[in-house]
């Protein structure tokens, strides 16, 4: 039998899977890729004559390339947690540098919304076991060289607030809700901690395999780091938007593998938590652009931004109206609607390449934020400076963000509001 094509791997690629697999690759292909690492699914043969199916994680020089995130931290995990009833994926072996992971290929889909409804609630209870299987294990049980151990409760929170401060400091230091959140979240990190584990960091839908009858591995660890179990929820949270409520009715199940209770309180702080290094992996985006070009981070920025202040403003139980824009209806160019218009309809139809769709769908949010910035940007920015000079006077605007931090670590509401309302606004400059 003839066998497929290996284009898509190089030479020496090829050989390290053999090498390490001890299985001949056949083909490779192109899974949907992320914003940090590309991910290869290739097809091997062993010299029995029996398949063989594989992924390979690539660093691709996405947002989290190059930092502490790194394909390594992965292997560790996958590594630390073989053979301890925790459903993770076989690790067969990292390149030297740290560049390419090579893992088995998983049984199942990671796509939960597309479950039926019997089926994400049968899913959502056994996840919810798995999670609490992993959080059953003490950290210091498992080998994880390199991972920080937190020696006080409020470590378990900060130590993961402080590497994302560094990322932070490079991509959205001047972003002044990120610098009240920062502040906030220090001086807020929970008092008491139920266990030490590692943490999953992205734990939810779309990062775990499932079949029809079991969860078949926790996958996507670039996230992980050692900490609080109630992290994971926070997470679970941002990534379950609507349908949380069938991650909730498993409860129970989390808290017989574990032997921990769910706590209310830490969940949403954790919850904010994780909204805020939403919105620095989305500003790195920003930055070194990604699967999704830079356009569409723009806009998730601003999402995740408006999400941020939400959570915010909910916790400190705060009253803050966000105000109407006036000329909703007013005149605006027709080349906008033009534009998308041949764009919807004689591009997108056309079968172009994947990039070149990606890049036509980025154009559509980018002539839709434009029109929405001819319509509203000029009353937005004098609204945003009339709160700003309302509550700091003629200080300068470079100001705020600093002033932000200071405000975060204290509480202090009248910024919070500020603050909401400007991502509010700005939220609103972009599509919906």
């Amino acid at each position: 039998m003839a066998e497929a094509p290996t284009a898509e791997l190089a030479p020496e690629l090829a050989a390290w899977i053999e090498g390490a697999a001890g299985a001949k690759p056949l083909s490779a292909r192109a899974a949907p890729a992320g914003g940090s690492r590309s991910t290869l699914l290739v097809d091997a043969r062993r010299p029995d004559g029996s398949p063989l199916a594989l992924v390979v994680r690539l660093e691709g020089g996405g947002s989290h390339s190059g930092t502490s995130f790194s394909l390594e931290r992965e292997y560790r995990v996958y590594r630390a947690l073989e053979g301890r009833g925790v459903p993770v994926p076989k690790a067969y072996d990292l390149l030297p540098d740290g560049s390419a992971l090579l893992m088995e290929r998983l049984e199942g889909t990671a796509e939960f919304r597309a479950m039926s409804a019997a089926d994400q609630v049968a899913s959502a209870t056994r996840f919810m076991e798995a999670l609490g299987r992993l959080h059953a294990l003490e950290a210091r049980e498992l080998t994880l060289p390199g991972f920080d151990l937190p020696t006080s409760a409020v470590q378990h929170a900060t130590i993961e607030l402080d590497r994302w401060e560094i990322l932070a400091r490079g991509s959205c230091w001047d972003e002044p809700l990120a610098r009240y959140a920062f502040g906030f979240l220090r001086a807020r990190a929970p008092r008491t901690v139920q266990r030490t584990v590692l943490v999953h960091g992205d734990a939810g839908p779309g990062n775990f395999m499932a079949t029809s009858d079991r969860i078949t591995g926790l996958i996507d660890w670039e996230f992980c780091h050692i900490g609080d179990p109630m992290d994971d929820f926070g997470w679970l949270h941002s990534r379950s938007r609507g349908l949380m409520g069938l991650f909730e009715a498993a409860y129970p199940s989390y808290e017989a593998a574990s032997g921990l209770q769910v706590d209310p309180p830490a969940v949403a702080y954790y919850h904010q938590m994780a909204i805020l290094r939403c919105v620095v992996t989305v500003a790195l985006g920003k930055l070194k652009g990604g699967a999704l070009g830079v356009i569409p981070y723009r806009h998730v920025y601003r999402n995740y931004l408006a999400r941020l202040a939400d959570l915010l403003v909910e916790g400190e139980g705060l009253a803050v109206e966000p105000d109407e824009l006036a000329g909703a209806d007013g005149p605006t160019s027709p080349l906008f609607s033009e534009a998308r218009s041949e764009l919807r309809n004689h591009v997108l139809p056309d079968g172009i390449s994947r990039r070149a769709r990606t890049a036509t769908q980025a154009a559509l949010i980018a002539l839709t934020a434009l029109e929405l910035r001819e319509r509203f940007g000029a009353e937005v920015a004098a609204r945003n400076e009339a709160d700003r000079r309302a509550l700091l006077g003629a200080a300068d605007p470079a100001d705020l963000a600093e002033a932000a931090a200071q405000a975060g670590a204290s509480g202090e509401p009248k910024m919070l509001a500020l603050l909401a309302r400007c991502a509010w606004r700005e939220r609103k400059l972009w599509p919906r």
